[in-house]
């Protein structure tokens, strides 16, 4: 008879598990609330601050795209760009939505959206900034200090034992040998064509209207003209064919839920966002100097920097 008592109570136990894994794959919050599924809802994903880990942003985007109460999302983006793989993990989500569910997928910049922040853009329907967002940046950048010199003086010396002629390419302890640079020169320009093609790919059918050309080809020579990493105002993006629209967060969401087939002043919705130690003691605006400069590890980034 235990037996048979303890076996009901695991059995209800599993039940009570597998019901609540359901629920929290089909539901998502609302300030706190569940949402209704008989609803209408547009979700906002945000992405703020220098990208070096995408966990989180892709969580969000998965769980709108389980959600069939989401019929659009905004991606917010106010971030100077970051790692390259990150970045590159955030358009394949955007990208997978949209073959997936068929939903608007629009992005409004917050005060910057440049380098990766940009190439993510790329990756949706329309894209809408401020007059005086900063974006652009289309580039690739490895920054490598070279402290050689230093150590001469202080007499400091570095024994290295290698596999390999490039097993410490970019050592800071010695200055770079020609068949360096021009490696990882290459491994840049590599990377870089993959920006321009996400840039191609993502903008081709505006640009070809604008320019008033049928093939790729000149819409892909017109954005290397500007793909040196400069950056734009918000302004001259809409100007030079970058961006769609000049617009705040609240436009970009009404024209989202416009093209979602959403009527009247659109619902939205925000994840709950855990907040870690890290996050209390520097704030919220991930922003923060202190808190990229924590997160960064070496790499080569879709990176706009200003210092």
């Amino acid at each position: 008879m235990k037996n048979f008592w303890f076996w009901i109570i695991v059995g209800v136990a599993v039940v009570v598990v597998i019901v609540a894994v359901i629920i929290s794959n089909m539901i998502i919050y609302k300030g706190g609330s569940f949402l209704s599924l008989t609803d209408k809802y547009i979700g906002i994903v945000k992405i703020e601050g220098s990208i070096y880990d995408s966990r989180d942003i892709i969580n969000q985007i998965k769980k709108y795209r389980r959600n069939d109460a989401v019929k659009g999302i905004v991606v917010r983006i106010n971030s100077p760009g970051g790692g390259v793989s990150p970045t590159q993990e955030i358009v394949y989500e955007l990208e997978k939505t949209r073959k997936e569910r068929n939903i608007p997928i629009y992005c409004s910049m917050g005060s910057i959206a440049a380098s990766g922040g940009y190439y993510i853009a790329t990756a949706c329907d329309e894209i809408y900034a401020n007059p005086g967002t900063l974006t652009g940046s289309i580039g690739v950048i490895i920054s490598l200090a070279d402290v050689s010199e230093l150590i001469a003086k202080i007499g400091f010396k570095m024994n290295v034992i290698k596999s390999g002629e490039f097993k410490d390419t970019g050592s800071m302890f010695r200055e770079m040998s020609d068949d360096e640079r021009k490696l990882l020169e290459g491994l840049v320009d590599d990377i870089y064509n993959q920006f321009v093609e996400a840039v191609v790919k993502g903008r081709s059918d505006i640009l070809k209207k604008k320019l008033g050309v049928n093939k790729e080809d000149k819409v892909r020579e017109y954005i290397l003209k500007y793909a040196d990493g400069r950056v734009f105002s918000g302004r001259q993006a809409e100007e030079y064919g970058f961006i769609d629209e000049l617009g705040t967060l609240s436009e970009c969401i009404d024209a989202c839920a416009k093209e979602a087939g959403i009527e009247g002043k659109p619902k939205v919705i925000f994840p709950k966002k855990p907040r870690g130690l890290l996050d209390i003691l520097v704030g919220e605006n991930t922003l923060s100097p202190i808190k990229d400069r924590l997160e960064q590890t070496p790499s080569v980034e879709y990176m706009f920097r200003i210092f």
